[in-house]
């Protein structure tokens, strides 16, 4: 019986290692506030954001933008106005692992 534990245990530490490698992969997500995410898009030279429009009557939209390293994260009620320039992709789904 203990070799049965002892495979059990070594499939959970490889998919612990496997999410925290997922994990480190994605980078550093910052959550921020709409006027925040917005100062973002003003000073971004990488004309990119991910959008995903709200689903259901109490839905958020969620977008997010890279930055210097790291990624915005905004989730909203209202719109965000996308500068003229950008590619929007309009996504599924976004999921935030935080």
């Amino acid at each position: 019986m203990s070799s049965a534990y002892g495979a059990a245990g070594g499939t959970q530490a490889a998919v612990l290692s496997t999410i925290g490698q997922a994990i480190k992969a994605s980078g550093s997500i910052i959550q921020v506030e709409k006027d925040e995410f917005e100062k973002v898009l003003a000073v971004t030279d990488q004309k990119l954001v991910a959008a995903c429009p709200a689903k259901g009557l109490f839905g958020r939209n969620q977008y997010m933008v890279p930055y210097k390293g790291f990624v915005f994260y905004l989730k909203h009620r209202d719109l965000v106005r996308i500068p003229e320039g950008f590619e929007v992709i309009t996504a599924k789904r976004i999921w935030n692992p935080y």
